[in-house]
């Protein structure tokens, strides 16, 4: 019953805010062991990983 109440609202969007960066951590973790990255590397890919998770959240709230 609780996980059906954090879907809806400020908790859900906060929960998939945090699942998506849990996912975006494992991402460049991985990619670390395939190749040698730097450290700027890694930032460059969180920050678009982040803008893009922002863009559609705006895009979202705006259709709805």
């Amino acid at each position: 019953k609780n996980f059906q109440k954090l879907r809806g609202g400020t908790a859900g969007r906060l929960l998939d805010f945090l699942m998506g960066f849990l996912c975006l951590i494992e991402e460049i973790n991985t990619q670390e062991y395939q190749r040698s990255w730097s450290s700027s590397s890694r930032w460059s890919i969180a920050s678009n990983r982040l803008r893009k998770i922002k863009d559609s959240e705006i895009e979202s709230i705006n259709y709805k």
